[in-house]
């Protein structure tokens, strides 16, 4: 993206640098990268030209990694399968326990195998479905159902009629939540009226790559903490 804006606008302006940024909200975070705009073009043609000709005419070096999350093939990529598949190696071990490594070792690769596996389920009913795929072992069958209402004034008025309390026919009001409401009223009204009235809760503890940028819990020392807190006389 940044080499496309540059060759877009370099004619108009000198550009020197080049800075890079991405935002993701549903974690938190946001990373910059910066490089010369020289720097930039040669990557272009160093880097990027050779690999994408490689790529469009089908050849070249399959290097499968997180990056395979974004690509429409991963679900049939043999690459990336038999990089996850690696994991299978455990079932053959001789020892009845597995060492400290080889469990982290399954951590760092259990989010993109599951990623994985769903990427294969979600292709293989696509076709299944849309192009009639008869996979061996499998059929495609009508999964479960749940009932709904056809006219839900319909179903009041019907009830109403038979003697029941049209109160008795509705769930008790409840008052919208937190990101419905600042949908409603505002992110600035929100905070000036209502962060008083909030609180968030600390997370479910979860096991995470060492380089996340969170702080890492001490759950034995918040337990002692919590501990230490409470009064025996009490």
């Amino acid at each position: 993206y940044g080499l496309a804006a540059l060759w877009e606008f370099d004619m108009a302006y000198d550009i020197k640098k080049v800075r890079m940024a991405i935002y993701q909200p549903r974690i938190d975070n946001i990373s910059e990268y910066e490089m010369t705009a020289d720097d930039l073009k040669a990557w272009g043609e160093a880097e990027l030209k050779p690999k994408a000709e490689l790529a469009f005419e089908g050849t070249g070096e399959f290097v499968p990694g997180d990056h395979c999350l974004f690509c429409r093939a991963k679900a049939y990529c043999k690459a990336l399968a038999d990089q996850q598949l690696e994991i299978a190696k455990y079932d053959f071990k001789e020892i009845n326990r597995l060492t400290d490594e080889e469990v982290a070792d399954i951590l760092t690769r259990a989010d993109s195998f599951g990623k994985w596996i769903k990427a294969i389920e979600d292709d293989a009913l696509m076709q299944a479905v849309n192009n009639g795929k008869k996979w061996p072992g499998f059929k495609l069958v009508e999964g479960r159902s749940v009932r709904s209402y056809t006219d839900t004034e319909a179903v009041v008025k019907k009830l109403v009629e038979s003697g029941f309390e049209k109160a008795q026919l509705y769930k008790p009001q409840e008052v919208l939540g937190i990101t419905a409401m600042t949908t409603l009223i505002g992110k600035k009204k929100f905070s000036e009226l209502l962060d008083p009235l909030t609180v968030k809760p600390p997370g479910k503890a979860t096991l995470v790559p060492a380089t996340d940028k969170r702080p890492e819990l001490n759950s034995l020392e918040k337990a002692k903490a919590d501990f230490a807190e409470v009064n025996i006389d009490e």
